[in-house]
């Protein structure tokens, strides 16, 4: 039986919860949402979440949902409207005005080195609303090309079957365009059943011409809606060009290689490497004097069918920024890795965000994240860099910064850089993102958030059987470096032994340079305190609403489930 001292306690528990509940429902009537809510909304919310509610009693106007029915909507994610709050931005601009969620080596499930590649990944991939995936493209037996990570272990796919899972699943999630960026590896013979098989199974999703003829920039999203468009090498255009010279069917000799990346073989040196070629046409013997041959000299045959589905995103190498803006216009784009970008952003932070506001530039992983993991896409978009490629596949906090930024813009796949970013606003500016006094505002903002409490919390994997956990909170403003400091990172206290429903009421109060839609995220950690050793994680989440809201998170594990 129940102590009387207990079932004190636990009254006066109940009573302290109702209290809290009805102060929060105060608190929400005065919210962005509660100010546009609707009879049949405010209908619709008693009926899923209020266990008494009837159709009958639905229509008496003295009903109210009761505390239960209350408690169990706070806890629910339909707290927020979203659609009450997140607009579809403006989606007219050039290309180059985006953000544009991008995978890298989308065919992997796993690691670099020996992972399996599916194509289940890039409907994964697609599905989350990425709209960039990239395939890299070896020659395969009975002359169909097939795709893995090249002087690698990992598995092979057909390339066939990865176009038909592209085409089923490209605009599931988004109408916006997709862009398929071809590392390409094949000969010949292949290069030209790849362009067949885009032609005949993409069909009219695929991107044969120019949006406008008279262009002088990038379309815009809006006007690609529903298109697929290719990203890789091109020919040139003038025929007596001297890095042009004419073979046999129509094929050519580009001058650079076909691949700015060619990761694998960067991933494979001083290993025991896996021919990608040895299972195709040509024998592995005469492949690996080829393949020295195309080290040395920098080029490759491309065939021109393959060639004449690049209209877009022409792969062009980065030498400097002087080059580029000489030589390139708006239909080239660079790949380079994170390591590189870095060393960009500190010793020519101008040239980049200036080279961005013209042309898209890809950024993908360096070649020692062999596990897959992911660099802080955060700064690099910080530069402007549009197609900042992660691993979808690793589950990670770099990955739930993404989701957070790809939530907005009603998961669109593309986001609407600041103004500040832009190629009009930094021709009139001195901007400079490691300078809070080049910012286009004079005074940074601050804004509160209140821990109010949590709600089956589950406890980390290291805790045994019976244990309890005594949770905290800690938040971090994730952005750049004026907004990522220690005066952005706040703790709340722990409670003893209460993961079911701990309850902080702690209020904080951040300042940041950047509006959360421009360049941050507010990163949240449920973590257990612990004596004796570092403390576990029990989730963690992003907060991106961008409004006065009372809000429940739901918390991601370290799979992001």
């Amino acid at each position: 039986m129940m102590k009387e001292a207990e079932y004190d306690n636990l009254e006066e528990r109940l009573q302290n919860a109702q209290r809290e509940l009805r102060k929060l429902k105060n608190d929400l009537d005065s919210t962005h949402f509660y100010k546009n809510l609707t009879d049949e909304k405010l209908k619709e919310m008693v009926r899923v979440f209020e266990p008494t509610a009837t159709e009958s009693n639905l229509e008496d106007p003295n009903f109210e949902i009761v505390l239960y029915g209350f408690a169990m909507y706070i806890r629910s994610a339909k707290v927020i409207d979203d659609s009450s709050y997140e607009k579809m931005q403006d989606m007219s601009r050039p290309m180059t005005d985006y953000w544009i969620a991008s995978s890298h080596n989308t065919y992997l499930l796993d690691d670099q080195l020996t992972g399996p590649s599916s194509t289940e990944a890039y409907k994964s991939a697609l599905l989350k609303g990425c709209r960039c995936v990239e395939l890299d493209c070896w020659d395969g037996a009975n002359g169909q090309p097939i795709i893995y990570h090249g002087w690698t272990r990992t598995s092979k796919i057909s390339f066939k079957d990865v176009i038909t899972t592209v085409r089923q699943y490209a605009f599931k999630k988004s109408e916006y365009p997709v862009c398929l960026s071809l590392e390409n590896h094949c000969h010949i013979p292949q290069q030209q059943k790849m362009a067949k098989y885009m032609v005949e199974i993409l069909g009219d999703l695929l991107l044969r011409a120019p949006v406008d003829p008279d262009e002088d920039c990038l379309p815009s999203p809006e006007a690609m809606k529903g298109k697929i468009w290719i990203k890789g090498k091109k020919l040139k255009e003038a025929a007596g060009d001297s890095t042009r010279n004419k073979a046999e069917n129509d094929d050519f000799v580009v001058d650079d290689e076909v691949s700015e990346e060619d990761e694998g073989e960067g991933y494979a040196q001083g290993k025991d490497r896996d021919s990608p070629v040895g299972n195709g046409s040509v024998p592995a013997a005469e492949e690996a004097g080829n393949q020295k041959k195309q080290k040395k000299t920098k080029k490759i045959k491309l065939h021109k069918d393959l060639s004449d589905l690049v209209i877009y995103t022409q792969s062009r190498h980065l030498t400097d920024f002087d080059d580029a803006q000489q030589n390139s216009d708006y239909r080239h784009i660079s790949s380079i890795d994170d390591k590189v970008c870095s060393s960009y952003a500190k010793n020519q932070s101008k040239a980049l965000l200036n080279h961005t506001s013209r042309q898209l530039i890809r950024i993908y992983p360096n070649k020692k994240k062999i596990d897959s993991s992911n660099y802080n896409p955060i700064p690099v978009w910080a530069y402007g860099c549009q197609i900042v490629a992660l691993n979808y596949q690793t589950a990670c906090e770099e990955m739930l910064i993404n989701q957070a930024r790809f939530k907005q813009n009603q998961g669109a796949g593309y986001v609407l850089k600041p103004e500040f970013l832009r190629e009009d606003a930094l021709h009139n500016n001195n901007f400079d993102i490691n300078d809070n006094s080049t910012f286009p505002r004079s005074q940074p903002f601050s804004y509160k958030i209140k821990i109010i409490s949590g709600c089956q919390l589950p406890k980390p994997k290291q805790y045994n059987k019976g244990e309890v956990v005594d949770p905290y909170v800690k938040i971090r403003v994730v952005g750049p470096p004026v907004d990522d400091s220690p005066k952005n990172s706040r703790t709340t206290k722990f409670i003893d032994n209460n993961g079911f429903s701990p309850c902080w009421n702690e209020e904080f109060t951040l300042t940041t340079w950047t509006k959360m839609s421009e360049q941050r995220t507010t990163n949240w950690q449920i973590r257990t305190f612990q004596w004796t050793a570092s403390s576990p994680a029990t989730g963690k989440s992003r907060f991106s609403t961008k409004k006065a809201a009372v809000s429940t998170q739901p918390l991601f594990s370290s799979t992001l489930k």
